[in-house]
């Protein structure tokens, strides 16, 4: 990844650590603009869609990230729990086995 991407991504982080999602947004944006085919900022959009309880958004950044990189444990994990959040019960068990034996 591109040392600015890399620092987007690392600022993201750091902003949700703290919880300031909009924040985090914002140097997910960048992120996205400087990597756009790397699995851990959709990872993190995934995480910050969950925190705003946006589930829909929150699948679909996680699925892009499962997509780019399917044994990206986290981002497994967290769309399970989506999933589960959704009722979609069968394919959240799918995704919580791949995220702990991928």
């Amino acid at each position: 990844m591109a040392p600015k991407a890399r620092k987007a991504l690392e600022q993201a982080s750091a902003a949700l650590r703290a919880r300031d999602l909009k924040k985090a947004q914002e140097f997910l944006d960048r992120a996205k603009k400087l990597a756009p085919p790397q699995p851990d900022v959709h990872y993190l959009q995934g995480v910050v869609y969950f925190q705003q309880q946006d589930l829909a958004a929150a699948r679909k950044s996680l699925e892009t990230a499962v997509s780019f990189f399917p044994l990206h444990g986290q981002a497994q994990a967290a769309l399970g729990v989506v999933l589960y959040g959704l009722g979609e019960y069968a394919t959240a068990i799918t995704a919580l086995e791949k995220a702990k034996d991928p």
